[in-house]
């Protein structure tokens, strides 16, 4: 974990300083990039006191056990857990990869929204939701907390998608449990046999 992930660490500072202007979308970047570096500053701290502790330079507490269980368990220890999760901990590594280089990508280059967002790999989605709801009402002069978020579920994949949505934002990461959604006729159907989930096409989302 410390090789992959030990020096994983955002400098809010240089992105704040590289913004032109700070919109809604920059504020939960911001957002974002700030609770990765405290999940980040804790899987350091806790496995260095752990190390510390196999050294004998520490005695060894409950928490230092309680992380050294979930290890060798492959279980996600407990001060881990950003966002809700049942995976175990190799799967639960190789998800926080993907959310950090999504993260490093809107690092190279903040000013611009991409042209869809994994929506499911935010530890704060409702923020980017606000967000969203946020620059239609400074561009239409309607008041916030009278913008509700609209869902259209497009019928195109990732691929598809080559420039930003023009009064919202693509998302991707979403699928259902138990049913299916029919791209064609637009309506959700029954599973298809030994099929337990469905990934959802991209979906506009605006306000």
């Amino acid at each position: 974990v410390m090789d992959r992930f030990g020096d994983k660490k955002f400098d809010t500072e240089d992105v704040q300083r590289s913004l032109d202007e700070q919109g809604p979308f920059q504020n939960a970047f911001l957002q974002e990039i700030e609770r990765m570096n405290t999940l980040m500053s804790e899987i350091v701290r806790s496995l260095h006191e752990l190390g510390l502790g196999f050294a004998g330079e520490l005695t060894m507490s409950e928490a230092m056990e309680k992380l050294q269980d979930a290890l060798s368990l492959d279980k996600v220890p407990g001060k881990w857990m950003a966002w809700p999760s049942l995976r175990g901990l190799t799967e639960w590594c190789h998800d926080l990869g993907a959310r950090l280089v999504q993260l490093e990508e809107g690092v190279g280059n903040p000013m611009e929204i991409p042209d869809v967002t994994w929506i499911s790999g935010l530890i704060n989605p409702q923020s980017f939701l606000t967000a969203i709801r946020q620059q239609t009402a400074q561009r239409t002069s309607q008041e916030l907390d009278k913008l509700i978020i609209q869902t259209d579920v497009t019928k195109k994949s990732i691929d598809d998608i080559d420039t930003p949505s023009r009064d919202g934002a693509f998302v991707h990461g979403l699928s259902l449990q138990g049913a299916r959604w029919d791209i064609k006729s637009g309506v959700v159907q029954k599973s298809n046999p030994r099929e337990m989930y469905f990934g959802m096409p991209v979906i506009n989302c605006r306000a």
